[in-house]
């Protein structure tokens, strides 16, 4: 279909878009940045070392908390959902009427 590689079954791409403001392709390309950046990390999460490494956010003085605050734990390890959760959340789809998401995620990157 034009789409590329689909790294999930339609049922999972399906609900992924449902939880997400990202489009399928989005959804295949985060997860292919997804493994390209966890290279050193074991198993199946990106280590904080590696989300600091990924270009965009290098000089980003916010980099180490944000990935504190998306890792479901706390210590900045992100799984593919954690980082699905960040990109989707700084995505530029995110429609007017969930703008307090990304206003919450700022509370907790400055206050928290």
């Amino acid at each position: 279909m034009g789409q590329g590689q689909s790294y999930f079954t339609e049922e999972e791409i399906q609900d992924l878009e449902d939880c997400t403001f990202l489009s399928r392709t989005q959804i295949n390309r985060a997860r292919k940045n997804f493994l390209k950046y966890r290279q050193t990390s074991d198993g199946q999460k990106m280590r904080k070392e590696d989300f600091l490494k990924i270009p965009e956010l290098q000089h980003n003085p916010f980099a180490p908390r944000i990935a504190e605050v998306f890792s479901d734990d706390g210590s900045g390890d992100l799984s593919y959902e954690d980082f699905l959760d960040f990109v989707s959340i700084f995505s530029s789809e995110v429609i007017y009427s969930f703008v307090f998401l990304k206003i919450h995620y700022v509370y907790y990157l400055t206050y928290v």
